[in-house]
């Protein structure tokens, strides 16, 4: 999994997102609920056979992509396709 910051979402993210979809996940190292999404992140990851990106952001280190992509609660998850959020 890909580690997003300002400078790379729009590669990461929006630019690779026509190819393949792109899972996003906000998360926050403090908070137990984005802990115990990581194994099952995980597991999707390795199932989907490079069929689909996953990517986290770090909701406290990022607030200004966390406030540009509307999170409110976390752990979010966003699918991206064709450069927007689907899912």
């Amino acid at each position: 999994m890909i580690e997003i910051n300002e400078s790379n979402f729009e590669t990461e993210v929006l630019v690779r997102s026509p190819a393949m979809p792109v899972l996003v996940d906000f998360w926050a190292d403090w908070w137990a609920p984005c802990k115990s999404l990581m194994p099952v992140l995980d597991k999707l990851y390795t199932d989907s056979q490079g069929q689909l990106q996953i990517v986290k952001i770090n909701n406290d280190e990022q607030r200004s992509l966390a406030e540009v992509n509307g999170i409110r609660c976390l752990p979010t998850l966003g699918l991206y396709r064709d450069g927007e959020v689907v899912e």
